[in-house]
Formats: C-alpha cells, sequence, structure tokens
C-alpha cells in the first residue's frame, strides 16, 4: 500500500435509512384465553398477529434489502456500526442509484396507500374465515390513511470524515487532555477502517483469481462469464481503491 496518506481525505461517510411499516402487533396471552399472569416468558413467546399479507411486505422487504447491498457493495465499513464510507469521488454515482430506489420505495408506499382498504378488507375476510373473531383484536391497530404515510422513509445523510477538532487555547489541562485521547482513539478508528477496506478489496480480487486460476489448473473450461467477472472485479477494485494499493 502508498505511504502517500492514509485515503481518508478521499473519503465521505453516508447512513441510509430505510422504513417502512411492518404490519405486526404483539400477541398478547389473553388473545389466546391464558392467564398473563400465569405465562412464563422463559418458556412461552408468543410473537405476533400480522395485519397485512407478507407478500406485499416483501415488495418493500426486497426494495430496502437490494438498495442496502447495492450501498454495501460500492462501500467500506466505518467506524460507526450504522454508517458505510464511499469514495468522495463515486457520491454523484452512487446519490443517483439510490435515488433510483428511492423513487422505486416511493412507488410502492402510492400503491400500498392506494390499496389499503382493499387490503384490509380481503385480510379481513381471511381472518374471518380462519379464525372467527380475531378481527375485533387486530382492527384497532390500522393506523389511517395519513399516519400510514408516516411509518414509510427512504432517507440517507452525508457527513465528511475528519479528525477531532482542537480544544480552545483557554480549556483546561483535563479538557485538552480528554480532546486528545479521543482524537488519538479516532485516528486509531480510521487506520483500522483503512487496513479494512484494503484487506476486504485484495480479498476479492483474490478469490477472483483463484476461481479462474483453480478452473485452468484443472483443465475446465473457461466460460466467457468467468473472465468477465475476473474483468469486472478488477473494474470494481480500481474504483474503490483510493488507497493507493498494488499489493
Amino acid at each position: 500500500m502508498s505511504n502517500n496518506g492514509n485515503g481518508l481525505e478521499g473519503l465521505v461517510a453516508i447512513q441510509l435509512s430505510i422504513r417502512f411499516w411492518p404490519g405486526f402487533v404483539k400477541l398478547r396471552p389473553q388473545d389466546l384465553g391464558l392467564d398473563p399472569k400465569r405465562i412464563d416468558p422463559n418458556i412461552i413467546y408468543l410473537g405476533n398477529k400480522k395485519l397485512y399479507p407478507k407478500e406485499r411486505r416483501d415488495l418493500f422487504a426486497n426494495n430496502c434489502n437490494r438498495a442496502r447491498y447495492y450501498l454495501h457493495d460500492n462501500s467500506f465499513a466505518y467506524a460507526v456500526d450504522t454508517v458505510r464510507a464511499i469514495p468522495a469521488r463515486n457520491l454523484p454515482r452512487v446519490e443517483a442509484r439510490l435515488a433510483e430506489f428511492k423513487a422505486e420505495h416511493a412507488g410502492l408506499v402510492e400503491e400500498f396507500l392506494r390499496d389499503y382498504d382493499e387490503i384490509r378488507s380481503e385480510w379481513k375476510r381471511v381472518v374471518d374465515e380462519k379464525h372467527p373473531g380475531l378481527w375485533k383484536l387486530l382492527e384497532p391497530h390500522y393506523p389511517s390513511p395519513a399516519v400510514l404515510r408516516s411509518k414509510f422513509s427512504f432517507t440517507w445523510r452525508i457527513f465528511n470524515i475528519k479528525a477531532a477538532d482542537t480544544p480552545a487555547e483557554t480549556s483546561t489541562p483535563e479538557v485538552i487532555e480528554a480532546y486528545e485521547n479521543a482524537k488519538r482513539r479516532l485516528q486509531e478508528d480510521y487506520e483500522a477502517m483503512v487496513e479494512e477496506a484494503v484487506v476486504y478489496l485484495r480479498n476479492e480480487v483474490s478469490k477472483s483469481v483463484n476461481n479462474l486460476a483453480g478452473r485452468i489448473r484443472n483443465g475446465k473450461i473457461i466460460k466467457t462469464g468467468t473472465l468477465d467477472n475476473v474483468r469486472n472485479v478488477a473494474a470494481w477494485f480500481e474504483d474503490l481503491n483510493i488507497f493507493g494499493d498494488r499489493n
């Protein structure tokens, strides 16, 4: 790895937040005709009541997962678990792709709100058919359309990555020491993050190359897709490698 800087100056942090209505309500002992005082939580876990079909919920989950996978594949682990780090030069492209996922999410929300009454009516029919009497326990948990809309969101925030601030000259020795300790810990976290990112890049390239080498060594046919995968991984490495790593 090059010694010309640690690469941090070329990174920005991004935090992706996606919410959708889970449509679950905690199941209570009395819903099953049980005495809450006689339920031992170490033995019995009651789970949830579902308010709408899994197929609808899976549409939002799929959109969420694809967005998160995309960001994961185009970023590095950051010092904070819920935040990712990406090369600043790639930010326009990453935000443009996230905007596409956000638009898809918004479309799913509008479709869900449009069909909300129908979804609820159909779910009532299914519940009444299979579990008579259960609907009266579910109905109060359906929010109004206005409240329901507020349960969906797709946002992201961008943060600059920089060293800890320097305390004011008038600060007490204790404050200065605390700042210096925080600055040292932050720098250690950053250095560990960069090292982890470099190892991650190397490992992904190594896996791709070793797979190709193994096929050649075993006399297997090298398909176009295999070669394309190696080329794609190499291009991916160059795209994310802002650390000057050439090992």
